[in-house]
């Protein structure tokens, strides 16, 4: 309503202005004196009455009573410029068709009937009186008298034509607002069902950071339900997901598009999915900032392509080498092993010398073995699968790893009862838990709670459901410097001891399941490792 309000007031200042330009133009090829008194009364109620529509339409008050109310003002003033300009031979009586269409368009055809019908009645009112000598109008462009009955027929033609113009004009408009309103609501499905079905997130907040438009899957990403619309976003929003509210506002305060920002987000099923973002400013037909909206490309998977794509070629310089230096050094330590064992028969097991080579003899074993698990690295693994229950393994994992733990760290475990068994190489996935749990134990060297807790998660828009296991401890943590190369190959932080293939050996195991891993740590206040184990939902019981 208030872009017809607009176009009304504009017309309104283009008709003043045409109307003024007639006059004078008249005033001066005729060189006549017009009634000034009544010229600048007209000219000033139709200018007063506009500006006090501008002033209400921008408050958005009473749109619909202020357009009727200036479309009377402008009837009058068409009455007064008839009475002064020679009454029923004025042409200004022709202003009223235009404004009768004007109110087609803003209002609607009952209101250009309504119109139309005051208009003739003082028209009709004002040429009667004209008559019969009790208003007299004011000659201006002519001076010749017509009959009555001639003056009569003018009247009523006139009224009929304005009828006709009215119900025309209301009519085509009302059937241009019929298609108008279909299209709309049209294009509205239509760009509702696009928005609904985006393999992205859609979120719209306008200036005030309410939000305007939210799709499904940008509710399944950020946590939130659907009926959120027009709440402000800061406070809808779980913790975690607060980075995309820094994104949207952050577009709407420096007013720049963001393209191609990426953030980490832990979804409701306890997923971390890495997200592409790219933001916009949402502007009105004038230009001015209304809002902001994001859009939200999940790339976990391609990312994770990416990761083993990388991984795979550093798994393939890796054998290179093992291949290649493997079997030299190994050559070499079965000869260094053969010497030693002989020289370690010729003494005398007194003899402290026959001490170092037991102990040659056993860093010979512990290199060997490391080359080996090298060479094992860098190879497919080779999966035995059995049905296997996951409370179980874990219990059996943690019976070997509580043997040699300190006495000041409690376990706490938290084993959801009849999960579903799954298949899986049950000694490698033994070893892979055993691993995490070690560092976690090695994490806490002067005690603490190691907490192991399994979950059954069923994800809405996927056949798989998993196992989700977390591992927690609340020991030194992991600085955020290295978190990024935890699961690199040959990477350690424990000062040279170690090969740095634990945690990757225990990445390759996961995956190779088709699981998922990863980590959430904070220094001195622990680490927290997930992994997901996928079945079939068919498979379950």
């Amino acid at each position: 309503m208030d872009k017809k309000a607009w176009l009304l007031i504009n017309i309104r200042w283009t008709m003043i202005v045409a109307v003024n330009v007639v006059v004078w133009l008249t005033v001066m090829i005729e060189k006549q004196t017009i009634p000034w008194a009544a010229y600048f009364i007209g000219t000033g109620v139709t200018i007063l009455s506009n500006l006090t529509a501008i002033a209400l339409v921008k408050r958005k008050k009473w749109l619909r009573e202020v357009c009727f109310c200036t479309l009377l003002v402008d009837i009058l003033v068409h009455l007064l410029t008839i009475h002064y300009t020679d009454g029923v031979q004025s042409p200004f009586y022709l202003a009223s068709f235009i404004t009768v269409i004007v109110t087609s368009i803003v209002l609607s055809l009952p209101a250009s009937v309504i119109i139309a019908t005051i208009f003739s009645i003082l028209y009709g009112l004002l040429i009667f009186l004209d008559y019969t000598g009790t208003l007299e109008s004011k000659s201006f462009f002519s001076s010749q008298d017509i009959s009555k009955t001639f003056a009569s027929s003018l009247v009523i033609d006139r009224i009929l034509v304005l009828y006709i113009i009215a119900i025309t004009s209301g009519y085509i408009v009302r059937q241009k607002d019929k298609v108008s309103e279909q299209l709309a609501g049209y294009l509205k499905k239509e760009t509702e069902n696009i928005i609904e079905n985006m393999e992205g997130g859609l979120l719209t907040i306008d200036a005030d950071g309410r939000i305007t438009t939210i799709n499904k899957r940008a509710c399944e990403i950020i946590g939130l339900s659907e009926d959120v619309e027009e709440r402000f976003i800061t406070e809808v929003l779980p913790e975690s997901k607060k980075s995309v509210v820094e994104i949207l506002i952050k577009t709407l305060k420096n007013g720049k598009k963001i393209r191609n920002k990426k953030i980490t987000l832990v979804e409701n099923a306890g997923r971390k999915i890495l997200l592409e973002v790219n933001t916009s400013l949402l502007c009105d037909g004038a230009g001015n900032i209304v809002g902001a909206i994001g859009i939200f490309n999940d790339i976990t998977q391609i990312s994770e392509l990416e990761e083993r794509t990388r991984l795979s070629e550093r798994l393939a310089d890796i054998g290179m080498i093992a291949a290649k230096f493997g079997h030299e050094v190994g050559n070499s330590l079965v000869g260094i092993r053969l010497f030693t064992e002989n020289l370690s028969e010729e003494l005398n097991p007194d003899d402290s010398k026959h001490r170092y080579t037991r102990k040659i003899l056993s860093e010979v074993n512990n290199l060997t073995n490391k080359i080996t698990q090298l060479k094992d690295f860098s190879k497919p693994l080779s999966l035995e699968l059995i049905q296997t229950d996951v409370n179980n393994l874990l219990k059996n994992t943690l019976l070997v790893a509580e043997a040699g733990k300190n006495t000041k760290i409690k376990i706490e475990r938290e084993l959801t009862p009849d999960l579903p068994k799954i298949e899986l190489d049950y000694n490698q996935m033994k070893g892979a838990f055993l691993n995490i749990i070690l560092n976690s134990i090695q994490a806490m060297s002067n005690g603490g709670t190691l907490k192991v807790s399994t979950t059954l998660l069923s994800l809405d828009d996927e056949k798989d459901s998993y196992i989700k296991v977390v591992i927690s401890d609340t020991g030194s943590g992991i600085p955020k410097s290295i978190q990024d190369k935890i699961f690199t190959p040959f990477f350690t932080t424990k000062n040279g001891i170690g090969t740095g293939l634990g945690l990757a050996i225990v990445h390759k195991i996961i995956t190779s399941h088709g699981g998922e891993i990863y980590f959430e740590s904070e220094e001195r206040k622990g680490t927290s490792f997930t992994v997901l184990l996928p079945f079939k939902v068919e498979d379950k019981g």
